[in-house]
């Protein structure tokens, strides 16, 4: 009961849009936050905000209801998932994007973030952890999302929503010379 009011907890800060730190200073109740840091991760994920695999291999399971009958006559009904199909590969594009040209740069990153359509590889990570180097760049509050989140679960694609557009853009073009944009055909909405 505890596990399950914690990550109620953190699921509605997550929707706030507060990072792993934040989230851990707002509990009314003691929490590591390593433990914080992995609900808030496992959040993310579940809200589509974060792939550990490719985005085309989302299936998500789709609750169906079933009405059942006792002997007696009382009637209940159980929740019962059938997986919805996967998307497949078609519907989504890969683009490398040039950071060079930062006007380019800008209006690509704009007009995907503003379809809601793409995601973004991360290069900011080596599966462990984030590059020490970004805090060259990026600001505490974008640190402390990128720090939040656990890197070792192999998460490998971050939706471009506005949070990570202005880390993107943070981040200058000697640092990386492109990035991977995966974008799809239907809307993408968290949550």
């Amino acid at each position: 009961m505890y596990e399950t009011a914690c990550k109620g907890a953190v699921r509605h800060y997550v929707r706030l849009g507060y990072s792993a730190i934040k989230i851990m200073n707002e509990l009314d109740f003691p929490m590591s936050y390593l433990h914080v840091q992995e609900m808030y991760t496992d959040c993310l994920i579940e809200a589509h905000i974060l792939f550990i695999h490719e985005p085309w291999e989302m299936a998500d399971e789709k609750p169906v209801f079933v009405k059942e009958q006792d002997a007696y006559g009382h009637v209940s009904f159980r929740k019962v998932s059938t997986p919805k199909p996967k998307s497949r590969k078609t519907d989504w594009k890969c683009e490398t994007v040039k950071t060079g040209d930062r006007g380019e740069y800008q209006k690509k990153l704009d007009e995907s973030m503003h379809k809601g359509t793409a995601y973004v590889r991360c290069f900011f990570t080596d599966g462990k952890s984030v590059d020490e180097k970004l805090h060259e760049y990026l600001s505490r509050e974008q640190m402390d999302y990128l720090f939040g989140i656990q890197w070792l679960k192999g998460i490998r694609y971050h939706w471009l929503n506005e949070r990570m557009y202005h880390i993107l853009l943070a981040i200058p073009p000697e640092y990386r010379q492109e990035i991977e944009l995966i974008k799809t055909k239907a809307k993408m909405i968290p949550f």
